[in-house]
């Protein structure tokens, strides 16, 4: 970071130093004709005449170096921020973690299911069958050593000089039912960058709306992305699931009276970044009744294309549905939050034009009271002036954005005793103008006030209501 600057600055006088030698010779012959005619013009006086003029140059030296530099700093700035940003090593392991994908649970109604399959079968495939066997027909029927399979039936009929085969195979299947009622309640702590901490609590309720008794099972989806998941229950009734399945999914199984219900109760805490989606999963089944709560101790943001919440504040957001199916999802994003630091980058930007600002304000304001002008008092002016704007990116790695304050606020006021006590609030007026930019809304207002809280200042300025004890 040092090295940057050092670099810009010996650029910048190597830059000054290239021009000066390549107009070394019309300066020469300027200087010379200058210098001649002041000797001719006033032989007496001449040599003081010349060294006022030095006041005068210096402080166009300096006024023009200071200008350079402070046009130089914001790129590297800009560029020292985004190395930071996209180094592979950090302090803050968090804003790396992956996006959290949830997916809704599902429940299901285990059932006895029989499926038909009947085949028109030539006399010739008939014959092969007599010969190689049932397996012949293995391209057209399922396999009969599928999982879940209770008893498979095969039977064969003359259908003229065909033969009809049908299979009959009973197994165990799923059905999908819906929730009676869902309620998530998410609970987000932003950490540093775009990382945050996500606790999330889920209560399920499901029935068996049969007027016989049915195995249900409840299957919950871990968060997907590579998340870390950390301290996950699922507590159905009274039954407690604390490993996953052969799946990875957290599941539960068991027989449900007809009209009998049961709650399933998740929760786990996982860490994630950038943003955290809740899939609503319901292109098969209608929601009933489902409510999310989700509070957020952070800035947070809407991802395109989610369900628009019910209700929301600054710190959360609702969403209630019912009777609906859809395939949008429920999403939160979490940028990261860089209005102080585009602020203080375009504070940054700001700063050649407020040093040059402030030395003209300070000149007119002194203008207005009667001062006499000495410019060996300005170049002093301009030097203090140059090296506290010039500090600001300096101090940035010690009090951050708020540099792009305090620093030109010194330097105004450190001006202002130099030239004289009174410029002291003009000069701070206008040095308020980098500050201003770290509000993300309202640095356009704040630019407008401080120029005609300045104005103000300046056109009241007098020797009359200025004078000196």
């Amino acid at each position: 970071m040092v090295d940057a600057y050092i670099s810009a600055l010996l650029r910048v006088l190597g830059g000054f130093t290239s021009k000066l030698v390549a107009l070394s010779l019309p300066l020469a012959i300027f200087g010379g004709l200058v210098i001649v005619a002041l000797y001719l013009r006033h032989k007496d006086d001449a040599l003081p005449k010349l060294r006022a003029l030095v006041p005068y140059l210096l402080f166009i030296f300096v006024f023009c170096a200071g200008w350079t530099l402070l046009r130089e700093f914001r790129d590297i700035q800009r560029n020292s921020l985004e190395w930071v940003a996209t180094a592979e090593v950090t302090e803050h392991p968090k804003a790396d973690a992956p996006q959290i994908y949830q997916y809704s649970p599902s429940v299901v109604r285990i059932v006895e299911k029989t499926y038909t399959r009947t085949l028109s079968l030539p006399p010739d495939l008939v014959q092969r069958i007599g010969t190689d066997g049932i397996g012949v027909l293995s391209p057209y029927l399922s396999d009969p050593t599928t999982e879940n399979v209770l008893r498979m039936v095969d039977s064969f009929k003359r259908n003229g000089q065909d033969v009809l085969f049908t299979r009959q195979l009973t197994r165990m299947d799923e059905e999908p039912i819906g929730f009676k009622a869902s309620s998530v309640q998410l609970n987000v702590q932003r950490s540093e960058e775009t990382g945050y901490e996500a606790v999330l609590e889920g209560s399920y309720s499901f029935e068996n709306e049969d007027s016989v008794d049915h195995e249900l099972r409840f299957v919950f989806p871990l968060a997907t992305g590579g998340a870390t998941v950390r301290d996950l229950s699922l507590k159905v009734g009274s039954d407690t699931v604390t490993e996953p399945d052969d799946s990875g999914n957290y599941s539960w199984k068991g027989t449900v009276p007809a009209g009998g219900s049961r709650t399933a109760v998740v929760k786990y805490v996982a860490s994630g970044s950038k943003s955290w989606s809740y899939d609503m999963g319901t292109t098969r089944r209608t929601v009933r009744d489902f409510k999310l709560t989700a509070k957020v101790d952070g800035t947070f943001r809407f991802p395109r294309g989610t369900i628009e919440p019910s209700a929301r504040t600054a710190t959360s957001a609702d969403w209630h549905l019912s009777n609906v199916m859809t395939a949008q999802r429920i999403g939160l994003a979490f940028p990261k939050n860089t209005f102080a630091q585009d602020g203080y980058l375009q504070g940054l930007a700001s700063l050649p034009m407020v040093f040059g600002l402030v030395l003209v304000v300070c000149m007119v304001y002194t203008g207005r009271l009667g001062l006499s002008f000495n410019m060996g008092q300005y170049l002093a002016a301009a030097v203090v002036l140059a090296l506290a704007f010039l500090a600001v990116p300096v101090m940035y790695g010690y009090i951050g954005p708020l540099s792009v304050l305090l620093c030109p606020l010194a330097g105004a006021l450190i001006l202002g005793l130099v030239v004289d006590p009174r410029c002291a609030p003009a000069a701070m007026l206008v040095a308020l103008v980098p500050g201003a930019m770290l509000s993300p809304t309202h640095s356009g207002i704040l630019i407008v006030l401080v120029g005609l809280a300045c104005g103000v200042v300046i056109w009241k300025a007098s020797p009359r209501t200025h004078a000196l004890p």
